[in-house]
């Protein structure tokens, strides 16, 4: 297993994408989280991966909400990429994500692992 890579709460799964003039576009409210949070990422150093790998998400609460856990992989799984931690997400063989146990806080945050699946035959 890696290191976790800590990255900020991303915005709500309705915020992240805006219809204008007929296309579907990023919103800005996620273009900015993207750009700060693939700072962030970067200045851990995490461990490029190249080739598959599993993603495990952890998540704190932002508050008391009901959330849908699934709503984070989608923006989790883009930063990462966006940050360099793997070239294509199409390489991802299983993604996993679950609550913490933490108590909802404001500033809370998400904690992903991203770890490389051996493509080497047993001998």
């Amino acid at each position: 297993m890696t290191d976790p890579i800590t990255i900020p709460y991303p915005p709500s799964a309705n915020r992240l994408w805006r219809n204008v003039g007929g296309k579907t576009l990023k919103s800005a409210q996620y273009r900015a989280w993207l750009d700060a949070a693939s700072w962030e990422i970067r200045a851990q150093r995490p461990r490029r991966v190249d080739g598959p790998y599993t993603l495990e998400i952890i998540a704190d609460a932002p508050d008391r909400r009901g959330r849908d856990i699934d709503n984070l992989i989608k923006p989790i799984s883009d930063v990462l990429k966006l940050a360099g931690v793997y070239a294509d997400d199409k390489a991802a063989r299983k993604v996993s994500a679950e609550w913490s146990d933490a108590a909802p806080a404001k500033g809370a945050q998400v904690r992903a692992i991203v770890t490389p699946i051996s493509t080497e035959k047993a001998a």
